[in-house]
C-alpha cells in the first residue's frame, strides 16, 4: 500500500477514536463505597440528540435501618427525570416516591460527572442522594440518608 492511500485510512482511524462519545451507543456508571452501591446503564437513541433509551439500574442504601425499598431498588426510565448528555460531560437526576404506598419513601438522586482529562470515553464526578422513608411505627417520616460521593462513567 502506498503512503498516500494509507493517509485517508490513518485520517478517518484517528477520527473515529477522537470521537468515542459521539459513536458509542450507552453509557454504564457504578458506585460501591460505605454509603451504596449502583449501576446505571442506558442505551442512546438513533439520530440527534443522545437522548437516552432504556434507562436501568440497581441501587441499594447500605446500613443497619435501611428500609427494605432500599435494600434493593430497580431503576427505569419513568425514574430519570434529568439528562444531560455530551462529549464533554455526563449529568443524571432520577426521582422515585411510593405512589398509594405505606410507607411512603422517596429517593432523589444526582451524578453528575465530566470527562476524564486525556481520555474520551471516562468520565468521574460526584452523585449526591437523598432519601426519606415513613418509620411505620412512628408514622414519622424519617432521614435515610442524605451524602455525596464519588462515581466513574465510562461510554460503550
Amino acid at each position: 500500500m502506498s503512503r498516500w492511500n494509507a493517509l485517508p485510512i490513518a485520517a478517518i482511524l484517528s477520527l473515529a477514536a477522537a470521537m468515542p462519545a459521539a459513536a458509542a451507543s450507552r453509557f454504564y456508571c457504578a458506585i460501591d463505597d460505605a454509603a451504596l452501591k449502583l449501576s446505571l446503564e442506558s442505551n442512546f437513541t438513533d439520530g440527534s440528540g443522545r437522548r437516552l433509551n432504556h434507562f436501568r439500574g440497581k441501587l441499594r442504601i447500605k446500613g443497619d435501618k435501611v428500609p427494605g425499598l432500599f435494600q434493593d431498588l430497580t431503576l427505569n426510565t419513568p425514574m430519570l427525570t434529568q439528562t444531560w448528555v455530551d462529549e464533554k460531560s455526563l449529568r443524571l437526576r432520577f426521582y422515585y416516591v411510593t405512589e398509594r404506598q405505606f410507607p411512603y419513601a422517596a429517593i432523589d438522586m444526582i451524578v453528575n460527572t465530566e470527562v476524564v482529562p486525556g481520555e474520551t470515553a471516562r468520565f468521574q464526578g460526584k452523585y449526591y442522594i437523598a432519601a426519606e422513608a415513613v418509620d411505620p411505627k412512628s408514622e414519622k417520616t424519617e432521614e435515610v440518608i442524605r451524602t455525596q460521593g464519588q462515581v466513574g462513567c465510562e461510554y460503550k
